[in-house]
């Protein structure tokens, strides 16, 4: 019986020091699945679908190519926010309560600006392609995946001795407001320089458009987006004003190339940077931001065991490759790039 009891410990320590190893073992191949999880919040239904549902394809192909590069498995969750801030709350309560995400992206400074309060109180952190200034004013779990910059407007009216003439048209929203208010203090002495507003609701442009004509511009730049926008480009035809046009995003919002009104063939457009990274296969710039801003939530998660606290240390310290170039947050939690300027050739953007 004595000989018998070391054999049993012996067999009983073996045992202890097999399931040690075995749960070390677990524990380095606990599947991520359970770590990695990222919801989407974007307008799949609704007038605004055009863009969201290109935005969520966007999505689920980074989903499926950070999958393939990191031999891991990804949860995803999209929820439809219609464009409506309301719905866009709704879903994301749901995301963060019932789906427990703690990485979301989105789109539209409406939708923004409506879900980032919930994603705060609640440290889930948020990735979004709205284009609008001052999203993330005292929020720190929200991130700007990439603010366009039109500095380049002003130099390219001083290098033109042509233009002389300068009428800045753009959206009375804050967006427009700074760059029209950064071009009138960047224009060079010398140039006469007169501001027109429209609003986001305009359907009729005319009385400006005349005094537009009246002023006989050398150049107008005009900025917004929106049938509104399509309402001035098309008033400013009637009016048959002759100047050269340097427009924003011509390209990229649907709608704008092709409206019958007016013709914008010969003019310019200031459109979102080349891709850089040629191994991604992007279709459109919707696309590609939202493409971008989910590899970005995603690297974010995987490095930082989807803390969301960590996760803000990570993006304000770590360059990362992206569909548009390399993204450093500044200090502001915000990608800021320059547009490219292109010409508008057969209903084309041409670099």
């Amino acid at each position: 019986m004595w000989g018998y009891v070391p054999k049993k410990k012996n067999i009983i320590i073996s045992l202890a020091i097999i399931l040690v190893v075995l749960a070390i073992l677990w524990d380095g191949q606990k599947p991520l699945e359970n770590n990695l999880k990222i919801g989407a919040i974007y307008a799949l239904s609704g007038p605004a679908a055009v863009f969201g549902e290109v935005s969520a394809q966007g999505v689920r192909d980074a989903v499926k190519y950070f999958e393939e590069k990191n031999n891991v498995k990804v949860d995803l969750i999209i929820e439809d926010s219609v464009n409506d801030p309301k719905v866009g709350v709704s879903a994301v309560t749901k995301l963060i309560n019932i789906d427990k995400v703690k990485f979301i992206v989105t789109g539209t400074s409406g939708i923004t600006n409506a879900i980032a309060p919930v994603t705060e109180a609640n440290k889930v952190l948020l990735i979004t392609d709205a284009a609008g200034y001052g999203l993330t004013k005292g929020r720190n779990y929200l991130f700007q995946g990439l603010v366009p910059s039109l500095n380049d407007v002003a130099m390219q009216i001083n290098n033109n001795p042509d233009w002389k003439r300068v009428a800045i048209i753009y959206l009375n929203d804050e967006f427009g407001n700074i760059w029209k208010d950064e071009w009138q203090k960047n224009i060079a002495y010398g140039h006469t320089v007169e501001s027109f507003s429209f609003e986001k609701t305009t359907t009729d442009f005319k009385t400006s458009a005349l005094k537009i004509k009246t002023f006989k511009p050398d150049v107008m730049v005009v900025v917004g987006y929106g049938p509104s926008l399509n309402q001035v480009f098309a008033d400013l035809s009637t009016q048959n004003i002759k100047a050269p046009l340097l427009t924003y995003l011509s390209c990229t919002f649907p709608g704008v190339i092709g409206d019958k009104r007016y013709d914008l063939n010969g003019n310019y457009s200031y459109e979102y940077p080349d891709y850089k990274n040629m191994e991604l296969k992007v279709n459109s710039t919707f696309y590609g931001l939202a493409f971008e801003n989910t590899l970005t939530a995603l690297n974010a998660a995987l490095a930082t065991d989807s803390n969301p606290e960590k996760a803000l240390v990570y993006l304000k310290n770590t360059k990362l490759s992206g569909v548009y170039g390399d993204i450093q947050f500044n200090e502001n939690n915000v990608v800021e790039r320059d547009l490219v300027l292109t010409t508008i050739e057969g209903g084309k953007c041409v670099r």
